[in-house]
């Protein structure tokens, strides 16, 4: 039997340039983390580049600019074959303190 997929987005502001925040940080509690398909945002009032990754992003990754989004997209979710993206795993910098990134994902 088939389960109802929902559509959640979470905002993720950094606080302070340089200082990467973990993306479920930013979650209500006892949200669910894992999703196979994130899109991510770059708001058009943001000042500098922001950038996504692991534990260990910074200003060393890709930059992305803002007014920009950016879709991933994987298998069906806790299946044998099946990929996901944990949102524990997931952090966001940003050369400029405030400046965010909106996340939309699939909650099932």
């Amino acid at each position: 039997m088939g389960r109802e997929i929902k559509f959640k987005t979470v905002t993720v502001t950094v606080d302070v340039a340089g200082d990467a925040k973990r993306v479920s940080d930013s979650l209500p509690s006892g949200a669910k983390t894992i999703t196979s398909l994130l899109e991510i945002h770059t708001p058009s009032t943001n000042s500098g580049a922001v950038y996504w990754g692991d534990e260990n992003v910074d200003s060393t990754w890709i930059p992305r600019s803002a007014d920009s989004t950016t879709s991933y997209s994987l298998g069906e979710p806790r299946t044998a074959l099946g990929d996901w993206f944990d949102l524990r795993n997931i952090y966001v910098d940003a050369a400029t303190s405030g400046d965010k990134v909106i996340i939309q994902y699939l909650e099932a």
